[in-house]
């Protein structure tokens, strides 16, 4: 039979040659040895998952918020971060707060300066101050959750944030809100201001309500943190 040009004649696996010891046994041991060795020295030298190669030394968060018409309870916008390797990387609306990640000699860090949450109707209620309470303007009732509802507490009457729904208020007082808004305090509690009759003034029906339209933030934190990747 003619052979073609380049054919291989012969094959031989490193499965083949490491199940079928010659000999003493020795040199194939040996080879085993050096193999190991050399595997174990190559994973530690690529502290780095893949992904990470070929980026900047340090990533910048950004949010991206999209919208068709005007923001409405019934008209939500969309977030969007940077996405990078099953994380995402957030900023806030002024542009000088945001998420980074470094890579540097084999470690890679991302400091967190924005938290993210959805509210919806299985997020503990601390508070819901009715239309009736002088706490809120004329017209509106306020649903209100702790600092510690949130894994990352809330910078005190923080203003620039993100909301899926509703505006943020830069209001300092509660009582001045006379909009659709979410108002944060000195206290880190944050406060989902709507009009009355938008659902009936008790847990259920707003938690009824909030399971239908969701309430995502994204919001300045009060201290930012390190997590190592």
């Amino acid at each position: 039979m003619m052979k073609l040009k380049g054919q291989i004649t012969q094959k031989q696996s490193l499965f083949g040659k490491l199940s079928k010891p010659s000999g003493s046994g020795k040199s194939d041991h040996r080879t085993i040895e050096l193999l190991s060795g050399y595997l174990i020295q190559k994973i530690k030298t690529r502290a780095l998952p893949i992904i990470y190669y070929n980026t900047p030394s340090e990533l910048i968060g950004k949010t991206t918020e999209s919208i068709v018409g005007n923001k409405s309870l019934d008209n939500p916008s969309v977030l969007t971060g940077l996405h990078i390797n099953n994380t995402t990387l957030y900023s806030l609306p002024d542009g000088t707060v945001y998420d980074s990640l470094t890579a540097t000699n084999g470690t890679v860090t991302i400091t967190r300066r924005c938290g993210h949450f959805i509210v919806d109707g299985s997020t503990p209620i601390t508070a819901i101050i009715p239309s009736d309470d002088s706490r809120v303007a004329d017209g509106y009732f306020a649903i209100g959750y702790t600092k510690t509802t949130f894994d990352k507490a809330i910078a005190s009457r923080a203003t620039n944030a993100y909301c899926n729904r509703l505006s943020v208020s830069t209001q300092t007082a509660l009582t001045a809100v006379s909009d659709t808004e979410i108002y944060i305090n000195s206290s880190q509690a944050l406060y989902i201001v709507l009009p009355t009759g938008t659902c009936n003034e008790d847990r259920a029906s707003v938690a009824a309500w909030l399971n239908t339209h969701q309430v995502e933030i994204i919001y300045p934190l009060a201290e930012e943190y390190e997590e190592m990747v």
